[in-house]
């Protein structure tokens, strides 16, 4: 007997999911395709100019990092038309139930999933500056030096949209590598980039006039004589051979082509558009203003940027992906699930490797190599994600990651023996997880910071037991995506950092911000100014003594509250990186001992921070803050804290005829003895309000009612 017709199944997951694009520049300006040899109009901007159009289309040189996991379901349906009790597909299996059984074969699918919101961030900004399409300039020249490496680097002034910049410009926002290199090494850069255009790079435009690069190929030269320059320049005035002179040239004579300085000397002011002469048995030179001699490209020189501007290709791509029954009575089998490569097209990573590579000419001897092996870098797991760093930056123009689904599906529903018809739905649960490979990360890492010859070793020479960090966090970059559309279920972050609000990351650029950005500028600020860079490395970190905690108590770990590791960092970060902190050692114990005398674990943690940097024997002795009497050593300080947080409360006799909760009473009494806020000058009520803001970093329960309340830890 054949079987009853199976009907059409659905699937409801298929489709795209779309992000919010940023205001500026939503589709690549100028549009892509733009072939390297061609160009279009308008360009974006001087420091983007083609958008998503890289002359290397092959992605190459990537850093791979975690991404999101993705959750979205399928629906498997089925449908027959006569009653299960005359179905022999159908059973029947007590309580006037028949239970019938279905089966799909091959069931495919594709899908696609959008992913246009995402930016990279602390690399460059050309979105919110002036560009060809809008004269808005969000950024000031502080925050474009001090956020982006672009700008830091390449300076503000000499671009096409601002000018060559005023005198104060000049001085204070030029950028490390216009500031130290000599005139030569900067002129030989500009004429590499002219070369290149056609070649590896767009042909743009360099100056405010609309001169392209290759404008400046060529030689213009007396193509009706072939007698030697000089005897020609010597023949001829300059009102016959503006348009001959063999000197004015479109790019500047070089001192290292010349053996005879004062000959250099005389190209290069007449490259300039003056008339020269070499005078009084060739000692000395003598050059005039010419009004017939153009100097337009001696003008526009500096504007030809000092290294590429093209975007380089990255990928998103599917890691690892599981498709699994999301209902009971589902069995798949047969599962098979491709996916497609989703490019990404990052502006900066190429700039920024080549000017780093040119700033590092300044201090690195000739022939040395200047990327290698990183060095005094903390050994993280994968997606380490304790400490991102982020702000807005250009559009990589995310191309949509797609795949076809294909599987057989068996699955059984029950119905009663009244039923006319059988009709049964199941879903289905397709997992993905993506990764982002970044181009050239791994090279500005080295460059920037971690390497042999890196830029922020060059300024910090010591990193270690003795200098200003002990080490360096590889931190990565993050940018918000935010996925939505039918089907999706969840998309999160790796780790425990799950939700909606997705992000994709970025391998070591988070420590190129910290580091190379704020980590310089500070240093070379005067004291007191700008931000305390972090440091890493567990296991260098000398302590400040011996410490007579349980070093071997078992690790111990609470959902809410902050781990060990994580805990040790902010040890780190509490006092600016200074060394000494036991909170590796201690930890465990100062936990285990919490939870055993019936006190509150994350106030236990903060106290320990909050009076002596968990231990640190450099900042205090005391190391809860215990005074008056003031016991000694790790053990009997945690003992005498423990002590007061059981009788500090709002009961305390010295709290009679106040209006304080439980907290509020701990923390006056424990900070002054009184359970008045104002005493000792407000630090009552300062010790409070610091437990208060601080509460987040050590846990994400609410602040507890008492010190003795574990309700939630």
């Amino acid at each position: 007997m054949s079987l009853p017709k199976i009907f059409v199944c659905t699937l409801l997951l298929i489709g795209s999911f779309f992000l919010g694009r940023p205001v500026a520049a939503q589709e690549p300006i100028p549009p892509p395709p733009v072939d390297c040899e061609d160009t279009a109009t308008p360009e974006f901007h001087s420091l983007r100019p083609y958008q998503a159009s890289p002359c290397k289309k092959n992605p190459d040189n990537l850093a791979q990092f975690c991404g999101n996991r993705l959750v979205l379901t399928d629906r498997v349906s089925a449908t027959r038309t006569i009653p299960p009790k005359r179905d022999p597909e159908c059973q029947f299996i007590g309580n006037n139930l028949y239970r019938c059984h279905y089966k799909i074969f091959g069931k495919t699918q594709s899908y696609s999933l959008e992913l246009s919101g995402a930016n990279l961030p602390i690399l460059g900004n050309t979105e919110k500056v002036r560009n060809s399409q809008t004269q808005n300039e969000e950024l000031d020249d502080a925050e474009k030096t001090n956020e982006y490496v672009s700008w830091y680097l390449s300076g503000v002034s000499w671009k096409p949209e601002y000018g060559e910049g005023s005198s104060g410009t000049v001085v204070n926002f030029s950028g490390p590598v216009n500031k130290l290199l000599p005139w030569d090494i900067l002129a030989q850069a500009r004429i590499e980039t002219i070369k290149r255009a056609g070649l590896d790079r767009h042909n743009q435009i360099v100056a405010p006039d609309g001169t392209r690069l290759k404008d400046w190929e060529g030689q213009i030269s007396p193509a009706f004589l072939s007698i030697p320059a000089r005897i020609y320049d010597f023949i001829f005035p300059d009102w016959l051979v503006v348009f001959g002179d063999p000197w004015n040239k479109k790019i500047p004579p070089l001192a290292s082509d010349f053996e005879d300085n004062l000959e250099y000397q005389k190209a290069y002011h007449e490259w300039r558009g003056k008339s020269c002469a070499i005078i009084m048995n060739r000692r000395s030179l003598l050059c005039i203003d010419n009004p017939l001699r153009p100097n337009k490209w001696a003008n526009l020189f500096p504007y030809i940027p000092l290294s590429s501007t093209e975007d380089r290709v990255g990928l998103v791509s599917v890691d690892s992906q599981k498709i699994s029954a999301a209902s009971e009575g589902l069995e798949i089998t047969n599962v098979s699930l491709t996916t497609s490569l989703a490019r990404l097209y990052f502006a900066h990573t190429e700039e920024n490797n080549e000017l780093a590579n040119l700033l590092q000419l300044t201090f690195v001897p000739q022939g040395n190599a200047t990327t290698g092996e990183e060095s005094f870098v903390s050994q993280t797991e994968d997606c380490y994600l304790t400490n991102i760093r982020s702000n807005e930056g250009d559009n990589l123009f995310a191309e949509n990651i797609t795949g076809n689904l294909s599987y057989d599906a068996s699955f059984s529903c029950d119905f009663p023996a009244t039923a006319s018809f059988s009709a049964c739905t199941k879903d289905v649960s397709v997992g993905l997880s993506v990764v982002t490979k970044t181009p050239v990360a791994d090279e500005l890492w080295s460059r920037l910071v971690a390497g042999p010859a890196g830029i922020f070793k060059r300024i910090f020479p010591k990193v270690g037991a003795g200098g200003a960090i002990l080490g360096l966090l590889d931190m990565p970059a993050a940018t918000k995506v935010s996925y939505s559309g039918s089907g999706l279920v969840s998309a999160g972050n790796p780790g425990a950092r799950a939700g909606q609000s997705a992000e994709l990351y970025f391998p070591h650029i988070g420590g190129v911000s910290e580091y190379f950005l704020k980590g310089i500028q500070t240093i070379l600020r005067p004291k007191g100014f700008g931000e305390q860079i972090i440091s890493g490395t567990e296991g260098t970190f000398p302590s400040s003594g011996e410490v007579n905690c349980d070093q071997n108590a078992p690790d111990v770990s609470l959902a809410r509250t902050i781990n060990k590791q994580n805990y040790f960092q902010l040890a780190l970060n509490w006092v600016g990186g200074q060394t000494g902190t036991h909170a590796l050692e201690c930890y465990n114990d100062t936990v285990r001992r919490a939870q055993a005398a019936g006190i509150n674990v994350p106030l236990t943690l903060w106290i320990w921070l909050h009076e002596s940097d968990a231990s640190n024997y450099n900042i205090s002795v005391q190391d809860f803050g215990a005074a008056y009497p003031a016991p000694v050593g790790y053990l009997d300080q945690i003992n005498e804290f423990f002590r007061r947080a059981k009788i500090y409360n709002s009961q305390n006799s010295l709290c009679a005829g106040r209006d304080v909760t439980d907290m509020q009473a701990f923390a006056y009494l424990y900070q002054t003895g009184t359970c008045d806020p104002n005493a000792q000058g407000g630090k009552a009520a300062e010790y409070y309000d610091s437990l208060v803001k601080q509460w987040s970093w050590i846990s994400n329960c609410p602040l507890p009612s008492s010190p003795t309340d574990t309700s939630c830890q």
